[in-house]
């Protein structure tokens, strides 16, 4: 999974003066986890927000619009192609001296015209242009003061951190559960949700049918996400669609829980999840149904469980009020079901590992955090803590020392409760969001990865060489009886044999 440093940073209180990035890479490598890759998120210097005080059709082009920019420093005059500039908007542009990986910008005339610099939009910062919401498409209107700097406001001074995670830590596909991670490792303290308290309750009647758990959130559409919000699904790679669209992808980066969002006034009847076979309209494309799980609405198909919703009840700009599905399949029918779809979604593959109701409790946090107002929880019940028996003595055997009088045996457990773990004298509790901790050996691993691998010094095993003594004593007892004995080499090359020349 991608993560960004700066959101890393911000939720598990890592200031940059006082955490490097190589720290952090570091820190995620020593936790069980692998960095793959490090990458810049956008090679910029030195543009500037401005205020287009006045925009005037150039006479020499049939294309290009000049405009007079206010900035934090001086007024300039830009040239532009785009159609959407008008007075009183906030811009984005490349004054003379600024910089986009090698290029350098300067004043240049055009059509008779000075233009110093040029107006920017998201795909020309080196965002994915495919993935941009059409407001980004073309010269975005900001809501910042011209004195801010853009590379702060819109954390573009960035690095993404891709991260191999492995298949049993399926929760750790998360930005907050790495953050806790991180957290833990340097004993700072995370960033905590504010859930807000239902406002309502839904009308809408769920059972799990052959879904694992099958639970919803019904959330009005009086929320805004912010433009920090659409750069992170940017940065993750995710296309900005609507908010609530925009909504179930944040749900599935920040928490691990794979969402989708269902318009409330097109969906009729009790949600269940069942096998179906037939045929299915999904986004433009028919899909051929075998005993796949679906989502189903009364008698109707939904949603292909886990990769794709039916088009009849997606969400769009005009949407009211959203149902956020928040599931936990088999991971055999969601394979399934991205077969049969021909659709590799982050959704879909997440869908097909294993989590906890840990994650889903987390992402019913998460999302009364970001929304104004929202439904009681639908079908929802959190596991209890796992309890796992932990005997002290095993754990100092697997360490080779009796871990307990280290001196960061106290740490350790201070470290395993910040993540949830409750440890008492012959057991532990294990949240219910790390459904990988089942034995003793598991919990051994906990205590390895924050106890540090390299900290432990490598100790020969003691044991005696035994003597071997070769014993020929039948081929003695033959040469006693006056037998002769001849060694044959079948493969020496003929040249070489002295005996058959």
């Amino acid at each position: 999974m991608k993560f960004s440093l700066i959101k890393l940073r911000e939720l598990a209180n890592l200031p940059e003066e006082k955490y490097s990035l190589e720290q952090i890479t570091s820190a995620i490598n020593s936790l069980g986890f692998e960095v793959e890759e490090v990458i810049k998120c956008a090679d910029v210097e030195g543009i500037k927000f401005g205020k287009v005080l006045k925009t005037l059709k150039n006479e020499n082009s049939e294309k290009l619009t000049i405009c007079k920019i206010k900035f934090n420093d001086k007024e300039r005059t830009i040239q532009t192609t785009a159609t959407n500039v008008k007075e009183g908007m906030t811009i984005l542009a490349f004054v003379p001296g600024s910089r986009r990986e090698d290029i350098t910008f300067g004043a240049k005339e055009m059509a008779g015209v000075l233009s110093e610099g040029m107006l920017t939009s998201f795909g020309e910062l080196g965002f994915d242009k495919d993935l941009l919401h059409p407001r980004h498409e073309g010269i975005t209107e900001y809501h910042f003061d011209i004195s801010e700097d853009p590379i702060k406001v819109l954390k573009l001074q960035d690095y993404i951190i891709d991260v191999d995670i492995l298949s049993n830590r399926s929760d750790a596909n998360s930005y907050l559960v790495m953050a806790r991670e991180l957290s833990a490792y340097f004993n700072t303290k995370t960033k905590e949700l504010k859930a807000k308290t239902p406002t309502f309750k839904s009308a809408i009647k769920v059972q799990n049918g052959k879904a694992q758990s099958l639970s919803f959130v019904e959330v009005n559409d009086d929320f805004e996400l912010t433009i920090e919000d659409e750069i992170l699904l940017y940065k993750n790679g995710i296309k900005s669609i609507n908010k609530f669209a925009d909504l179930s992808n944040l749900i599935l980066i920040m928490t691990g829980q794979p969402a989708h969002a269902y318009d409330s006034a097109k969906v009729k009847g009790p949600m269940s999840a069942s096998h179906k076979s037939g045929k299915v309209k999904a986004f433009g494309k028919e899909v051929e149904l075998n005993k796949n799980l679906v989502i189903t609405s009364g008698n109707k198909i939904v949603s292909i469980a886990g990769v794709i919703g039916i088009e009849d009840y997606e969400v769009s700009d005009k949407t009211s009020k959203a149902l956020i599905e928040l599931g936990r399949f088999d991971a055999k029918d969601i394979r399934n079901n991205m077969i049969s779809a021909k659709l590799q979604s982050k959704a879909g593959i997440q869908s097909a590992k294993i989590f906890g109701s840990g994650t889903t409790k987390l992402a019913i946090d998460y999302i009364s955090s970001k929304v104004t107002s929202h439904s009681q929880v639908i079908n929802f019940k959190e596991s209890e803590p796992k309890e796992v028996p932990f005997s002290k003595e095993e754990i100092s055997k697997v360490f080779g020392f009796d871990i307990t009088k280290d001196k960061k045996y106290s740490l350790i457990t201070k470290q395993l409760e910040s993540l949830g773990f409750e440890i008492k004298k012959d057991l532990i509790k294990a949240p219910s969001y790390r459904v990988d901790v089942n034995t003793q050996q598991d919990i051994n691993e906990e205590f390895f990865r924050f106890y540090g691998y390299n900290e432990l010094k490598p100790v020969a095993p003691k044991a005696e060489v035994a003597r071997v003594r070769r014993s020929d004593s039948i081929s003695l007892a033959i040469a006693l009886k006056g037998y002769n004995q001849v060694l044959t080499y079948t493969l020496v090359n003929e040249k070489d044999s002295k005996i058959n020349p």
